[in-house]
């Protein structure tokens, strides 16, 4: 008697899983017509975590995408577009799954509201190389710090 309810809150966690794509397994969908170039936040919204804080996504032709956050600091997540059950999704190396939608010009990606821009913040630059709809998503070069920046501890004399 005790065992059925355990099985059957074991079945409904496992089968929420079930049909999930892996960021690793998935193959880029090229990216539909419109959809390709730089979004980017222009209003505070409440997906993000302060009225300061800018999101963007830059989508390559060939559906790479990166999903660059800027408030304090930066988080990229690099991802790839898919298509299932003829709806477009981006699913992110952390195996986040938003979908995407383009309407009148605003594409509606997650709990964001992102417009066209020209180009990618400063923040995300670091992040992209290549040229108009072709670009390539890496890691930032490390940057030095100044001579006499950063933290001190109190009462070190260096």
């Amino acid at each position: 008697m005790k065992r059925t309810p355990v099985m059957i809150l074991l079945a409904a966690a496992l089968s929420g899983c079930a049909g999930a794509p892996e960021y690793a397994k998935v193959v880029a969908a090229p990216a539909p017509q419109g959809y390709a170039g730089i979004w980017t936040s222009t209003s505070p919204q409440n997906a993000l975590v302060s009225p300061d804080a800018v999101a963007s996504l830059i989508i390559s032709r060939s559906g790479t995408t990166l999903d660059c956050r800027s408030w304090q600091r930066t988080i990229t997540r690099p991802g790839k577009l898919t298509l299932r059950d003829a709806r477009l999704y981006n699913i992110n190396e952390k195996n986040e799954v938003s979908a995407l939608r383009l309407d009148s010009g605003v594409l509606h990606y997650g709990n964001l509201t992102l417009q066209r821009s020209t180009s990618p913040t400063a923040e995300c630059q670091p992040f992209i190389s290549g040229q108009g709809d072709n670009w390539v998503f890496g890691a930032a070069a490390p940057v030095a710090k100044a001579a006499g920046t950063g933290a001190r501890k109190a009462g070190v004399v260096r």
